[in-house]
Parts: C-alpha cells; sequence; structure tokens
C-alpha cells in the first residue's frame, strides 16, 4: 500500500460517529494524507434514537466540531495557513455545503445508504467525484447529471473487526437492526432459522462487543435492505466467520466481489434452511469459508484498500500541482471561472454550426453573432455531452429572454430542466452591450430524474415500510 507521493492534504466533511462507516473511512484517511475533519458530533438524542445512549464516551469531535453550510464557511474554519488538497464529503447526516463547486481544488462524494434518500444525488451534483457504496447507484449518480461516478464498495477495519476467541454457544449470530417497519424481511428470517437452530441477536454495539457478539455463532447471518452489499457483508468475514446472506445483494456486485460457498454462504428463500442446516452440521466447510473469506477481505476489501482507490482514481485525473498554485475559491468573471475541475475531452463548439457525433466530458458553447444559444441550440450541445457531461455556456440578454419567456433568469434556469440538463450556477454579469455574455451557466446532462430513478430502484426492489406513491414523493 506504500505510495511513492507526497501526502495529500484532505478535509473530510462528515458527522462525528463511531457506529456507521465514516470513523472506519476517517481512520484510513489519516494513514495516508494529511487531514482535517469538519462536522458536528452525534447529540443526545442522536444516540437515544438509535438506542446507542450508553455509547455516548465512544463518541470523539471532529477536529472542526460544528457544521458548516457554505463553501465560505468551510474555507473560514480550516486551520490557518492549512490548504486542502481535496474535500470529501461522506454521507452521515452534515447539511449540503452551498457553492462546493466553488473550489479550486477537487472534491469528492462518498455515498452508502443512497436508497434511503434520493435526495443524496442533489447533494452529490456539484462534486467532481462521486463514489457509490452500491454497486446500482453508480449509474444512476451518473443518469442523475453527476459528472464522475463510481462503484467504491464498503469493506472492513482489520483492527475493529478481527476474530475473538469465544465459545461457539450459538449456531447463528446476528447484530443489527431488528426495527420491523424496516426489516420485516430481515426479522421473518431470524425468526425461521430459530426454529431450528440457536440464534443469538443483538443491536446497538459498538466494534468490540460486536465482534465478540458475532465470534459466538457457527455462521453470521446477514439480511440486507434493498439487495444491498452491507457493512455486515465484509465485518463479518474479517472476524473469521462464515457468512450466510442473501443471495440477491448479487444486484450490487456481490457474488463479482466473492465466489459463493468458498467466500460465503448465499441463501434465498427456498434454501435458507438446507444452507444453514448443512454448514452447522460441518465443522470442516465452516473453516473452509471462513478462512478464505477472511484472508480475501483483508487482501483487498478493507478501508485502506477503499481509500487508496479513491485517491487513485482522483489523481488519474488531476495536476495536484496546477491546483496547488490557485487561489483556493475559484472567481466568477471569466468563462474559465467555470470549468469543471475534470475536463476531459473537452469540445469548444459555436452554437448552430453542426455539433460534432462524439460525446463529449466537457462543451464550451458561448453566444455570439454567429450564433445564439437557443433551446435549439441547448439541445445539440446536449446530444455532444455523454450522460454526465458538463455544459459551460455563456448567455445573452436575449438568450436569457427567449429561454425564459420572461427575462428572469430564474426562469431560463427553469426552462432547462425539461432539456436534460441540471443546472448547477448561473451567474449573472452586469453588462452593457446586448451582444456581450450575460449570464455564465454550469449545467450537467442528465438522463433521467429523481423520480425516474426512484420508480426504477422500487419496482425492482420496494423500500420496506413505503409505498411507491409515499417513496416518490419524497423525491424532491
Amino acid at each position: 500500500m506504500a505510495d511513492a507521493r507526497p501526502r495529500l492534504r484532505v478535509c473530510i466533511v462528515a458527522k462525528a460517529t463511531p457506529f456507521i462507516w465514516v470513523h472506519h473511512y476517517v481512520k484510513a484517511f489519516r494513514s495516508l494524507c494529511d487531514v482535517v475533519t469538519v462536522g458536528s458530533c452525534l447529540t443526545p438524542s442522536d444516540l437515544a434514537a438509535t438506542g446507542r445512549s450508553h455509547l455516548a464516551h465512544r463518541v470523539v469531535p471532529n477536529d472542526v466540531d460544528r457544521d458548516v453550510h457554505s463553501v465560505d464557511e468551510l474555507v473560514a474554519a480550516l486551520p490557518q495557513g492549512w490548504r486542502p488538497d481535496l474535500v470529501v464529503t461522506i454521507q452521515s447526516g452534515v447539511p449540503p455545503i452551498e457553492n462546493i463547486d466553488w473550489l479550486a481544488c477537487p472534491t469528492a462524494y462518498i455515498s452508502v445508504d443512497t436508497w434511503h434518500d434520493f435526495a443524496e444525488m442533489i447533494h452529490a451534483r456539484p462534486y467532481d467525484f462521486v463514489f457509490a457504496a452500491q454497486r446500482e447507484f453508480a449509474a444512476h449518480f451518473a443518469n442523475a447529471g453527476c459528472a464522475h461516478a463510481f462503484w467504491l464498495p464498503l469493506a472492513c477495519d482489520p483492527d475493529a473487526h478481527r476474530p475473538v476467541e469465544c465459545r461457539k454457544d450459538y449456531d447463528i449470530s446476528f447484530v443489527g437492526s431488528t426495527e420491523r417497519l424496516l426489516h420485516a424481511q430481515r426479522i421473518a428470517r431470524l425468526e425461521r432459522l430459530a426454529e431450528r437452530h440457536s440464534v443469538l441477536v443483538d443491536t446497538a454495539l459498538d466494534c468490540e462487543a460486536m465482534s465478540r457478539a458475532v465470534c459466538r455463532g457457527r455462521l453470521a447471518f446477514n439480511s440486507s435492505v434493498a439487495q444491498d452489499v452491507n457493512m455486515r457483508v465484509f465485518e463479518a468475514m474479517a472476524m473469521g466467520v462464515p457468512l450466510l446472506t442473501n443471495r440477491d445483494a448479487d444486484a450490487n456486485g456481490l457474488l463479482d466481489l466473492f465466489r459463493d460457498g468458498e467466500h460465503l454462504i448465499a441463501y434465498d428463500d427456498t434454501d435458507i434452511e438446507h444452507l444453514a442446516g448443512h454448514y452447522i452440521a460441518t465443522e470442516d466447510a465452516r473453516q473452509r469459508v471462513a478462512a478464505a473469506a477472511r484472508n480475501e477481505v483483508l487482501a483487498k476489501h478493507t478501508y485502506l484498500h477503499r481509500v487508496q482507490t479513491l485517491l487513485d482514481v482522483v489523481s488519474s485525473k488531476i495536476d495536484w500541482e496546477r491546483f496547488r498554485a490557485q487561489p483556493l475559491l475559484r472567481g466568477h468573471g471569466s468563462l474559465e471561472n467555470y470549468l469543471p475541475i475534470v475536463q476531459g475531452t473537452t469540445a469548444e463548439w459555436i452554437p448552430q454550426r453542426p455539433q460534432s457525433a462524439e460525446a463529449y466530458d466537457t462543451v464550451i458553447a458561448v453566444s455570439n453573432v454567429d450564433g445564439r444559444m437557443t433551446r435549439e441550440a441547448f439541445a445539440d450541445a446536449r446530444s455532444m455531452l455523454r450522460t454526465g457531461g458538463t455544459l459551460v455556456a455563456g448567455l445573452s440578454r436575449d438568450d436569457v429572454r427567449e429561454l425564459s419567456g420572461t427575462g428572469q433568469p430564474g426562469d431560463a434556469w427553469a426552462a432547462l430542466e425539461p432539456l436534460g440538463f441540471v443546472v448547477l450556477r448561473m451567474e449573472l454579469r452586469d453588462v452593457r452591450d446586448e451582444g456581450e455574455v450575460y449570464a455564465f451557466v454550469f449545467a450537467r446532462r442528465r438522463d433521467c430524474t429523481l423520480k425516474d430513478i426512484a420508480r426504477e430502484v422500487y419496482s425492482r426492489n420496494p423500500i420496506p415500510g413505503l409505498s411507491l406513491e409515499e417513496t416518490i414523493a419524497r423525491v424532491p
């Protein structure tokens, strides 16, 4: 894992919590980078709501112990003289950061439980890179207008998730939520198994207690919501306990990461009892799976591996020295200020001229006497972009009037949504000449609305406790 590059300075924006993926990611980033963390702590009411009031002593504040709501607040909150090379926001309940795209350094967003809140896709759009823990959502983020979206599965922390020497006094162990509305299927499966086997169920434990509890079982049970490849998959394997987990999580890459029968035991509702009974009765088979799984996750699936992958992806597209030489906050006076951090393949296109058939990462188009940014020109520009590609456009007053029908810039912004764009920024300039650029537009091509994505996700995998209508109503 050694890297000859200088250590990057990384600002991590996340809730200070030791109970989900955040602290594992922060620890891995700190091992590879110089890190400053920003964000508020879990409150007593947060802890009480999840049954963790007894674990308040485990909460360690961030380096900057408060939420920030804008890029100006973020920059002001950083230690004096400390400039980030990269800003990473981790989904954890922190508020969105207004104008995060004004930063001259690259930004990345890590999303985990995306299915739980489709607004994540709105929060992630301004970021240069998006990393989704569930494979299906990498494509959904791109279709929703995110520029560079990747699958970055969850992982284990070998220091936290490790074997514990103890008596195997249960056939099956499970540590996790059993909230009935959200986890009805999980509860039903546990109840079926409990009819024939001894089952330990526990919840709201810290990592040390969780490892002790899981290791008391001959098998570790998992039943993920929304066909996720969840944290429990990697954690149980790292603890050296053979994992009995739902096969349908292959929709999110489970069996691309691991081999059924070698690294894990994949079940569905037709064979769960048979598989559980076979492996509980066959110690040699359990030991083979447990050893192979632990070796596999330690070799390929730790949070250190994930952070290194993220840094490699970003570094492959970024000239760090060029960005370090620029002011941390970008200006607003010229078209260059609106170009994406990662331009990729770029076309400078004269509006209303023949367009290229190539799918570009970035299209730059400025209204002028040779061609105006009409609705038709926006449609042509969109056809030149790949999904999630960026349009940087300069509009005249006449363009704004024609797009809006009212002359109001806000109406022009809204008019671009039906044309297949999500507008991230539209800024006006104080100009006197009608032919000058009056508005800069920074927009991304989207291929689906959030409601379309929610329908697709729900049709394949209904969200427990919510009807389709309720799910759609929650989508911004």
